[in-house]
């Protein structure tokens, strides 16, 4: 009785394997197509609140704006902005790639000294970037991890800000991003202001007909690939961007004083010194 009653019950579970196996295939199928149709929302729309919440712009109707930039620093391209924002007394906030702050620890020595924030972009910018939100939560922590560590120990303080690359979005970012205490910040106005696809005069129309009160503006210090011969428009358009917005009445602040006027953020810059 016994062995007819394991004989039924391999018999049963035997002709289940097709089924089980193909319901898999499905799962499967469909648990990576919602996954990928998720990451396309959060890079095509990166100032959603699907995911969370995003600072995209400062709630005020003051004119101020905030200049950032991403990706530096760059040994050539990141002191020629540096020296245009002190020669104008312009505060920026630039979002840094934690390699690149590891390879030019004088640059953000100098950053903070005159008197610009630099927060987190994660420690290598991943270059697949469709598939960074993808990963477990446990790899993203620790690079943005690996990144607040080297800003911390060349600056002193934590970052509160985080830009993800191409403005990428995914549940695990964004919890993971509030576990660190790390304000998501997305952009007003982009440039697209990669060598070859815009000119310093497009940037500057382009950047100057959509500012509003609030905005936050994204720039390149460094672009990914560039050699030492390429600069990004943005070191030849800023004089004139800087000239032309304050001619219009338009004044600078980085972004955690931009994001004092927005009720939605409580964060602060976590100096530890």
């Amino acid at each position: 009785m016994h062995s007819l009653i394991f004989v039924s019950l391999v018999a049963m579970f035997t002709s289940s394997v097709p089924l089980l196996a193909e319901a898999s295939v499905y799962v499967f199928v469909i648990t990576f197509i919602s996954n990928a149709m998720l990451v396309s929302w959060g890079m095509f729309f990166p100032n959603s609140q699907l995911f969370g919440y995003v600072l995209s712009r400062g709630d005020t109707e003051r004119p101020v704006l905030a200049l950032t930039f991403d990706d530096g620093p760059h040994p050539r391209s990141t002191p020629q902005i540096l020296d245009i924002l002190a020669r104008y007394h312009v505060p920026a906030t630039f979002f840094v790639i934690g390699q690149n702050a590891f390879g030019q620890p004088q640059l953000i020595e100098r950053m903070k000294n005159e008197g610009h924030e630099i927060e987190n972009h994660t420690w290598e910018h991943p270059f697949s970037q469709a598939v960074f939100p993808l990963h477990h939560k446990r790899r993203i922590r620790q690079d943005l991890e690996k990144c607040n560590a080297i800003i911390n120990e060349l600056t002193g303080w934590t970052p509160a800000f985080v830009r993800f690359p191409a403005g990428i979005k995914s549940i695990a970012l964004m919890e993971v991003a509030s576990e660190l205490k790390l304000t998501v910040t997305g952009f007003s106005v982009r440039a697209f202001d990669s060598p070859g696809r815009i000119s310093p005069d497009q940037l500057l129309e382009r950047i100057t007909s959509r500012v509003f009160p609030g905005a936050i503006i994204l720039l390149h210090d460094r672009i990914m690939g560039q050699t030492n011969d390429a600069l990004p428009p943005a070191v030849q358009a800023l004089p004139d961007l800087i000239v032309t917005l304050q001619a219009a009445g338009y004044s600078f602040v980085t972004v955690s004083q931009l994001a004092a006027h927005t009720t939605r953020s409580t964060v602060e810059c976590q100096k530890s010194q």
